[in-house]
This record gives C-alpha cells, structure tokens and sequence, in this order.
C-alpha cells in the first residue's frame, strides 16, 4: 500500500523494472515496462503488490 498526498490526480500509469528474472517468485525480467493503471482507494491509498527486487514509477494521469 501506498500512501499518496500533494496531488489532485486519482489515476496514475505504473511503470517497473526488475533486477533479474525470477522463476521461484514468477517474476520476469522488466525494463521500464508498462504494468497497468492504478487509482487511489477512498482513503487516497494505492494498492500495488511489488515483486521483490522490483523498482515502479507512477505518473499521474
């Protein structure tokens, strides 16, 4: 979960790049790959499960 403030957006498009594949964890090797959008909950929270050793950008939409 995500908590997210200093923003009027609602949605954002998700970005992520792993370190390496992972075939244990189900987990492909990404660079910078699209991953979906996600909006904010009521509560202005994100819900994202992240693979480990994973790093995911978030743009406003």
């Amino acid at each position: 979960m995500v908590a997210v403030k200093g923003t009027n957006a609602r949605r954002f498009a998700a970005f992520r790049t792993t370190e390496k594949a992972n075939r244990y964890q189900n987990v492909a090797y990404e660079q910078y790959q699209p991953v979906g959008d996600y909006s904010l909950t009521s509560e202005g929270t994100l819900l994202y499960d992240a693979p480990a050793g994973s790093v995911t950008t978030f743009f406003a939409k």
